[in-house]
C-alpha cells in the first residue's frame, strides 16, 4: 500500500506503506494483512464491520478460514496493548463483526480501499517477496534450558518478545466466546497436575488424571478448554493465575497433585474464578488406586456443577470422554505410551510408545483407547524413518482400529488411523468419512485437522491445505508438530519464507524438537542456503543421534556440497545404525553404487523392493535405481516395487501427489514403449500435481523431468533456468548425473547452469569451513 497516507489511532501513528504501528512503546510491525484490515477499519471508524465484509475486502473471496481472521485481529490489539475485555481501539460485537471505537485523526486523509491483483490472489496471506539466495551461515545450534516444559513457557516469553503472540489465541473465533446476550463463554483451563513423590509413574499419573480431565471437560457443549499443550506449558514456573489466565483468555483455572505411594493414592483439586479471586471449589482424595476413575470422574461433575451455578449459560451436561481401563496397571501403561507418542525423538516414539500400548492391552484385552492408539502408531511407522515393514505394520493398525472400534466406536484415534492408511493408499473419500467421524466425536481435534491438511496435500488441494492446518494450529498454537505441520504445508506451496519462519517459531517453543530441526534443514535446503541447512541437520543429529534417516540425508547435503568425504562418513554413520542387513551395505557403499555407479547389480540387490529407506520428503533416490533397472532389463520387477511403494498409481485413474511424483515419472519412463497410452495419464497427473505445486516442483527438478519424459529438451532447460534464477535447485549431484538428464547434459544452456550451481555450492561449503 505504498500511496497511502500515515493516519493517526488513538495515541498510534499508522504507516500503511511501511506496515507500522508507532506508540508510545516504539515501533510494532504488522503483517500486510493485518494492516489492510486495520484500513478497512479506519475508513469506516465507528461502525461494526463484519468479519464477511472484511474477509471479502481484505481476501478477495479467497478461501480462509475465519481463525486467520481472527489472528488478524489479535495481532493488532497487541500492537495496540488493547486488551479483548475491555477494548479501548477495536471491539468485537457479538455475533456480527468487529468495530474501530479509538478516536482517528480527522485530519488524515483516509485510506483508499485498495485492489487486488492475480498475484495477492495467489496466496491466503501476503508473504513477503523473495530475498536474494543467501550465502552466510546461521548456526542452528541453541542452547537446552533445564526441562521441556520450562522451555515451553520460555517460549511464551520469546514469542511475546518478537510480537508473535498470535500463537497464543485462544482456538475459537472472538465472536465465539459470548453468546446472543454478550456473556462471556464459559472457559476453563487445566493445569497439569503436580506430582508429589518420588516414583516415575507417579509423574505419568499425575500428568495423565490433568490430560482426562481436560479431556473430559472439553466434551462439554458450550465450555471452551485450551489444548494440552497450551494449558501444560505453565508447568513448574510459578507463574500468577492471572498471567496464566490472561494468557490463555479463560475465567476458571482448574490445578491439582497427585501423590501415589504403592497403592495408595492421594488426589487434591481446586477451581479457582480468577476473575473474582475466589476458590469456587476444592477437595480432597485419599484412597487406593483403583478408585483413580471414580475420582477423576467426580472431579469433572464437581467442577461442572461449580461453573454452572456461576456461569448459567453453561448447559448442564455431564462429561463424556473419559479413558477406561479395567486395570490400573494398564492404564498407567497407557499414560506412558503417550508420554512418548508426544515427546520421543525420532528414533525412539515409535518402538517407546508401541511398547507401552502393547503391554497396556497385554494386561487389559479390552482397553479400547490403547488399541485405538497402537492402530496411531502402526499407521504412522514410515514417519521420517521405516520403524517396519510397511504390509506388516499397515496389517497390524488394521487389526488394531476394527479391535479398538468393536470396543468403542468413539476411539477418535482409531479413526485417525483409518485416514492415514486411506490416504496412503489413494482413497480420499474413506480417509475423509474417518476424519469426519473423528471430528464428530471431538469437533476441536487438531490431530484430525492437521491429517485433513495431509489428505488435501495428498488430493493437490494446496489452499485447502493451508486451511486445514491453520485450523489445527488455532486450536493447539504450542504444539511444536502443529507447527511443523503448517510449516510443512507452505514448504509444499513454495512459500519458504514463510514456512522459515513457522519453524523458528516451533523451535522457540522447543529448542529440543528433532522434527522441527529436521524440517528447518530441508526448508533451508530448498532455499539454497547448504551450510545452514548443515547446521540445522548436525543440530538434529545432536539431540537424536539413532536415526538412520537424518545421518542419510546429512550425507546428501555434504554431496551438494561436494564434499564426498564428509558424505561417506554419514552415509558409513547411516549403516552403521541399520545393523547387519542390506540397508547397512548399501548406505556403506553408497558411494560407489550410487554416485559412481560402480555396480548396478549390486544397486538393485541390496534396494530390491525396499524403496521406503530410498524415497522420503528429504531425498528420493528413485531416478537413479530407476536407471539401473531400465539398463540392466529389470524395469518389469522395478515397476512393481514401485507401485507397492504408492499403490494409488495403479488406480484406473491415478492421483500423483507430491510425495509420489518421481515414482509416477518413472513409471512412465519405464512404460514410454511398452505402454504408451498408460505412461501418457501418468504424465497427464504429473503435470495436475505440479500445476498445484508449481514452487515445489521447479525446486525439486521435478518439472523438468517431466518435461524430458514428454521429450521437450527446450522446456526442460528452460525450466532449471527459471528455477535458478527465482531460488534453487535441490539435489544438483543426482541431476547431473541421472540418465533422463543425457539428453540435455551437453548443452551450453546445461553447462551454464552446472557452473552456477556448482560456485554456488562451493562458496556454501566455505562457510562451513570458516
Amino acid at each position: 500500500m505504498p500511496d497511502e497516507k500515515p493516519f493517526r489511532v488513538g495515541d498510534f501513528e499508522v504507516d500503511p506503506g511501511l506496515n507500522t504501528v508507532h506508540g508510545p512503546e516504539g515501533v510494532r510491525q504488522i503483517e500486510p494483512k493485518a494492516m489492510q484490515v486495520l484500513c478497512v477499519l479506519y475508513r469506516r471508524a465507528g461502525e461494526t464491520v463484519s468479519r464477511e465484509d472484511l474477509l471479502q475486502e481484505v481476501w478477495a473471496g479467497r478461501i480462509v478460514v475465519e481463525e486467520t481472521l481472527t489472528r488478524t485481529i489479535s495481532q493488532l490489539r497487541q500492537a495496540f496493548g488493547d486488551g479483548k475485555r475491555e477494548p479501548r481501539y477495536i471491539q468485537t460485537i457479538p455475533k456480527r463483526g468487529y468495530r474501530l471505537i479509538a478516536a482517528t485523526d480527522p485530519a488524515a486523509s483516509p485510506p483508499a480501499a485498495t485492489e487486488s491483483g492475480p498475484e495477492d490472489a495467489a496466496t491466503p496471506e501476503e508473504a513477503p517477496p523473495r530475498p536474494p539466495m543467501p550465502e552466510s551461515s546461521g548456526d542452528a545450534t541453541r542452547a537446552a534450558p533445564p526441562t521441556r516444559w520450562q522451555r515451553y513457557v520460555a517460549a511464551i516469553v520469546i514469542l511475546a518478545l518478537v510480537g508473535l503472540t498470535w500463537l497464543m489465541l485462544p482456538s475459537v473465533p472472538d465472536d465465539a466466546r459470548e453468546d446472543s446476550a454478550g456473556n462471556a463463554t464459559p472457559s476453563v483451563a487445566v493445569l497439569p497436575f503436580e506430582h508429589l513423590g518420588s516414583e516415575p509413574e507417579g509423574a505419568y499419573l499425575a500428568d495423565g488424571v490433568a490430560e482426562e480431565l481436560l479431556n473430559a471437560l472439553a466434551s462439554v457443549p458450550g465450555l471452551r478448554v485450551p489444548s494440552r499443550h497450551s494449558s501444560f506449558a505453565f508447568r513448574d514456573q510459578g507463574s500468577s493465575l492471572d498471567e496464566i489466565s490472561e494468557a490463555l483468555d479463560v475465567r476458571h483455572i482448574l490445578e491439582g497433585s497427585v501423590r501415589r505411594s504403592g497403592d495408595d493414592l492421594r488426589i487434591s483439586a481446586r477451581l479457582v474464578d480468577v476473575e473474582t479471586d475466589t476458590t469456587l471449589w476444592s477437595r480432597q482424595f485419599d484412597g487406593e488406586i483403583g478408585r483413580i476413575f471414580e475420582v477423576e470422574e467426580e472431579i469433572a461433575n464437581s467442577v461442572l456443577d461449580a461453573l454452572e451455578g456461576t456461569l448459567p449459560s453453561l448447559a448442564a451436561a455431564p462429561p463424556s470422554r473419559f479413558t477406561r481401563s479395567e486395570n490400573v496397571d494398564a492404564y498407567s501403561l497407557y499414560l506412558q505410551g503417550n508420554y512418548w507418542w508426544m515427546n520421543g525423538t525420532t528414533s525412539n516414539w515409535f518402538y517407546q510408545a508401541r511398547d507401552a500400548f502393547e503391554e497396556a492391552i497385554a494386561l487389559d484385552p479390552k482397553f479400547a483407547e490403547a488399541h485405538g492408539s497402537l492402530a496411531y502408531i502402526y499407521a504412522r511407522h514410515d514417519f521420517h524413518d521405516q520403524y517396519m515393514p510397511s504390509d506388516e505394520a499397515n496389517a497390524r493398525a488394521e487389526q488394531a482400529i476394527e479391535r479398538a472400534l468393536a470396543l468403542d466406536d468413539q476411539v477418535t484415534d482409531a479413526y485417525h488411523a483409518r485416514a492415514i492408511l486411506a490416504t496412503s493408499r489413494g482413497d480420499y473419500a474413506a480417509a475423509e468419512a474417518a476424519l469426519e467421524r473423528a471430528l464428530a466425536i471431538e469437533p476441536r481435534s487438531a490431530v484430525a485437522h492437521y491429517l485433513y491438511s495431509e489428505l488435501h496435500l495428498a488430493r493437490n488441494e494446496p489452499d485447502l491445505a493451508l486451511a486445514a492446518a491453520e485450523r489445527a494450529l488455532a486450536i493447539d498454537p504450542l504444539s511444536p508438530w502443529v507447527n511443523v505441520n503448517n510449516a510443512i504445508v507452505l514448504y509444499h506451496r513454495g512459500d519458504l519464507d514463510r514456512a522459515a519462519g513457522v519453524i523458528d517459531d516451533a523451535i522457540r517453543i522447543d529448542p529440543e524438537y528433532t522434527w522441527a530441526f529436521l524440517w528447518q534443514a530441508v526448508i533451508r535446503h530448498s532455499q539454497g542456503r547448504l551450510a545452514d541447512a548443515v547446521g540445522s541437520m548436525k543440530r538434529c543429529l545432536e539431540l537424536d543421534p539413532a536415526s538412520e534417516t537424518n545421518a542419510a540425508y546429512l550425507g546428501m547435503l555434504y554431496l551438494e556440497l561436494m564434499d564426498e568425504d564428509s558424505a561417506r562418513q554419514w552415509f558409513e554413520q547411516a549403516a552403521s545404525l541399520h545393523g547387519d542387513s542390506n540397508a547397512a551395505r548399501f548406505w556403506a557403499r553408497f558411494i560407489s553404487l550410487v554416485v559412481d555407479r560402480e555396480d548396478d547389480d549390486i544397486l538393485l540387490a541390496l534396494t530390491g523392493d525396499a524403496l521406503a529407506g530410498v524415497h522420503n520428503e528429504r531425498y528420493s533416490l528413485i531416478p537413479v535405481i530407476a536407471d539401473a533397472a531400465m539398463e540392466k532389463g529389470a524395469a518389469g520387477s522395478f515397476e512393481g516395487a514401485l507401485l507397492r511403494e504408492a499403490p494409488a498409481l495403479a488406480a484406473a485413474t491415478p492421483n500423483v501427489r507430491p510425495r509420489h511424483a518421481d515414482i509416477a515419472l518413472a513409471l512412465a519412463a519405464i512404460k514410454q514403449s511398452s505402454d504408451p497410452a498408460a505412461s501418457q495419464q501418468l504424465t497427464d497427473a504429473v503435470r495436475v500435481s505440479a500445476d498445484a505445486f508449481p514452487e515445489l516442483f521447479a525446486n525439486l527438478g521435478l518439472d523438468a523431468r517431466w518435461h524430458l519424459v514428454r521429450g521437450d529438451k527446450e522446456a526442460a532447460v528452460t525450466s532449471l533456468e527459471h528455477t535458478l534464477n527465482d531460488g534453487w535447485i535441490r539435489d544438483w549431484w543426482l541431476i547431473r548425473q541421472s540418465a533422463i538428464f543425457d539428453p540435455v547434459r551437453e548443452t551450453p544452456a546445461f553447462k551454464r547452469i552446472d557452473e552456477q550451481v556448482n560456485a554456488h555450492a562451493a562458496r556454501q561449503a566455505e562457510l562451513i569451513v570458516r
